[in-house]
């Protein structure tokens, strides 16, 4: 994990998703992350991946959004939300590079 700039790492995101269905635009796959911080701060979230687009801006590309409960973290958390945009590129076509841009709103 990185600052929009990319100036500085802040640790670590594990995210897995179940894909049980064709990633076709309105399915829903069934997600789970990890943030480590360098801090120390842990969270875990749950949730779905919602698929957007397909084949832009190249063929195989998935455009997709995620929303995940916050379902554990540091002391005091009393939960919240994770979301992300994404782009995943499993061919590695050119044009387009696979990544997330994550939110984390915790309520403490």
């Amino acid at each position: 994990m990185f600052e929009l700039d990319g100036s500085r790492s802040l640790g670590i995101a594990q995210v897995c998703g179940r894909e049980s269905v064709a990633l076709e635009p309105g399915a829903e796959v069934p997600f789970y992350a990890e943030f480590h911080f360098d801090t120390g701060d842990r969270y875990r979230a749950d949730g779905a991946a919602h698929v957007l687009t397909t084949g832009v801006p190249a063929p195989s590309v998935v455009i997709a959004a995620c929303a995940l409960r916050l379902v554990d973290g540091p002391d005091g958390l009393l939960g919240s939300v994770a979301t992300s945009a994404s782009l995943f590129n499993p061919t590695d076509q050119p044009g387009a590079k696979t990544g997330s841009i994550w939110t984390l709103v915790a309520c403490f």
